[in-house]
């Protein structure tokens, strides 16, 4: 994590909201912060992101906001297994900048639970499965 990683992650997320938010609800404000308000489904959304990160434990702060706004949007990437079908461009535009927005944030804690692992396996077994 790094401030590299802070500056992709705002872009997408901007990208994104630009995309999904309510007509003329976006605010960007820039201060010691970067203040992005908006409305999606007619709900209010704030997500702060910081210019200059000190430490990595802001940016830690800063992925874990973004995870939360997401999951309240109901934006969250699909199971492994999930197949894409008859999707609009724009939508899947969408899903590919929330997919890319969740593997950056991913939490650094849930790689190495056991138990998130032995998930992940059985969600791959079943994938194989599927495809032989």
């Amino acid at each position: 994590m790094s401030r590299k990683d802070i500056k992709l992650l705002t872009s997408n997320f901007i990208k994104l909201v630009k995309m999904i938010c309510d007509d003329g609800s976006y605010e960007e404000r820039k201060s010691k912060h970067l203040v992005i308000k908006f409305k999606y489904k007619n709900n209010p959304f704030r997500q702060v992101f910081p210019i200059t990160p000190g430490h990595g434990g802001s940016i830690k702060k800063c992925y874990a906001e973004t995870r939360r706004n997401l999951k309240l949007m109901g934006l969250e990437v699909p199971p492994e297994f999930a197949i894409k079908m008859f999707v609009s461009t724009s939508q899947s535009k969408i899903d590919d900048l929330v997919e890319e927005i969740w593997n950056m944030t991913e939490d650094e804690d849930n790689s190495n639970n056991p138990t998130i692992e032995k998930m992940k396996q059985e969600v791959l077994k079943k994938k194989q499965k599927f495809d032989d």
